[in-house]
C-alpha cells in the first residue's frame, strides 16, 4: 500500500483519476468512472482519499 493524500490506497485508480482530472478538471464522477474503467463510487472514494489531507 502507498500513502495517497491523507489515506492509504492500493491499485491504479488514483493514478488514472489524476490523469483524467488533469485533462478535464470539471469531470463528473460518472464520466471519470468511464475514463478510469471504474465505478462512480470508486471515483468518489478515491477523491476522498486524495483530498483528505487538504481539509
Amino acid at each position: 500500500m502507498r500513502k495517497c493524500g491523507g489515506g492509504f490506497t492500493s491499485g491504479r485508480t488514483p493514478t488514472r483519476l489524476i490523469a483524467a482530472l488533469s485533462a478535464q478538471p470539471m469531470l463528473g464522477a460518472a464520466l471519470a468512472g468511464q475514463e478510469t474503467s471504474t465505478s462512480p463510487a470508486t471515483v468518489l472514494r478515491s477523491l476522498d482519499l486524495l483530498t483528505a489531507g487538504w481539509s
